[in-house]
């Protein structure tokens, strides 16, 4: 971890972990942030597929086909913004995606500090931005470490 401060909430990802983040986004495609007017006509259709099918969801259980077609319209958005899930991964793809976490999961075994940013301090936070219905905030919701 750079010992430089750095602005609240930023990250500092060191080099190795960096890397092998980015080579799962090489695997699982890095989604788009735009779309072209096709894309976004595309993307409207299949929203409301979506929609259509979740509010029949609301009168009960989805049957399979349902289950089925929601999962072939959010298969369409993954595709459209250019994102691949670990379902549709070859083996090959799935065993260098596990080998990755692996590598992941060592990486914060031997550095737990690179876990979270050492700068913010729970204290410190200033809660003022959070909504009015404070009191809607349940223990389930709040630890209890942080509620003081």
């Amino acid at each position: 971890m750079s010992e430089a401060s750095h602005p609240f909430g930023s990250v500092v990802m060191p080099a190795e972990l960096k890397a092998l983040y980015q080579q799962l986004d090489g695997i699982f495609g890095i989604p788009k942030t735009a779309l072209n007017a096709q894309e976004q006509a595309r993307e409207k259709q299949i929203s409301e597929s979506i929609e259509k099918i979740m509010e029949a969801s609301k009168k009960g259980e989805l049957s399979l086909h349902q289950e089925r077609e929601l999962s072939k319209q959010y298969d369409a958005l993954d595709k459209l913004y250019g994102v691949r899930s670990y379902e549709s991964l070859n083996a090959s793809e799935k065993k260098q995606v596990n080998d990755i976490y692996q590598k992941i999961e060592a990486y914060y075994e031997q550095h737990p500090e690179a876990r979270f940013d050492d700068s913010i301090s729970f204290d410190t936070l200033d809660l003022t931005s959070l909504s009015n219905d404070m009191d809607t905030i349940t223990s389930f919701d709040f630890p209890a470490e942080l509620a003081g």
